[in-house]
């Protein structure tokens, strides 16, 4: 949480409105399979009276492997998943699940300046990122 609050502080106040930042590199590499473009994971963005809320499945991350970027109409997440180690004598049959960077810029359904960033609460569960931005009383409806 404390990591989330300093790029909120960084980010948050210096970026106009609207602006994003450029995406992470343009492809991931697996030896054997072919260049992928960077990817986005599957997200759900809804909003009730009283917050937004945007989760994005990245099963099996850590917190060092993703960043949380706010700006004043969007969210942004991306990191890396990486590839697992198979050994030299492993043969891919299938690569279904995505690996590389990835990177998530998702539009809030607040209204800019309206989210309260001191209740701001980050949850990782089984393979879920869940990021809720409670609205401040006057964003309320």
């Amino acid at each position: 949480m404390a990591r989330l609050r300093r790029l909120m502080e960084i980010h948050y106040e210096q970026v106009f409105s609207g602006t994003l930042p450029s995406t992470l590199g343009a492809s991931w590499w697996v030896p054997g399979i072919v260049t992928q473009p960077e990817w986005t994971p599957p997200t759900d963005v809804y909003e009730t009276a009283s917050e937004c809320v945007v989760t994005l499945e990245i099963a099996g991350l850590h917190e060092e492997r993703y960043e949380i970027l706010l700006y004043p109409e969007h969210v942004v997440v991306q990191g890396e998943r990486p590839w697992r180690h198979l050994g030299e004598a492993a043969r891919i049959h299938r690569a279904e699940i995505r690996h590389g960077r990835f990177h998530a810029a998702v539009r809030l359904p607040c209204r800019p300046g309206t989210i309260d960033l001191d209740g701001i609460r980050v949850r990782y569960e089984e393979g879920f990122l869940s990021i809720h931005l409670p609205k401040a009383l006057e964003g309320r409806r």
